[in-house]
């Protein structure tokens, strides 16, 4: 009988830590052009939502990953992919200047417009 409280436990909808993937830490983690490890996702493979990007002045920069995402699966992914380019490629200020773009347009999806209006309106 125990057997089925815990197998009822773990198939339990409402149970969410056991519902809950789990993503390994080194698939969350990415090496940043400086070489600092930096981490970019959550134990279920999320975006954090603030990721902290480290350079070699001893600064730090915050970015926000929020305004990458509208909630539509083909324009994140896409989204997704690039803000995964940027964190390895350029430094935090610039990164901020870019996100700066894409909230524009992740704004626009977000208010209804479809993608050509969105890049034009950008």
């Amino acid at each position: 009988m125990s057997t089925k409280a815990n197998t009822h436990e773990l198939l339990d909808p409402n149970n969410k830590s056991a519902l809950r993937p789990y993503y390994p830490y080194k698939e969350r983690i990415i090496t940043t052009r400086l070489g600092y490890n930096i981490e970019i996702r959550d134990d279920t493979g999320a975006w954090l939502k603030e990721i902290i990007w480290a350079d070699d002045n001893g600064q730090s920069s915050l970015i926000k990953t929020d305004m990458f995402f509208t909630g539509q699966s083909e324009i994140d992914q896409i989204t997704s992919a690039f803000l995964h380019h940027m964190l390895t490629r350029y430094m935090g200020t610039t990164i901020k200047h870019y996100a700066k773009g894409i909230e524009l347009f992740t704004s626009e999806i977000i208010q209804g417009k479809g993608i050509e209006d969105a890049l034009n309106g950008v």
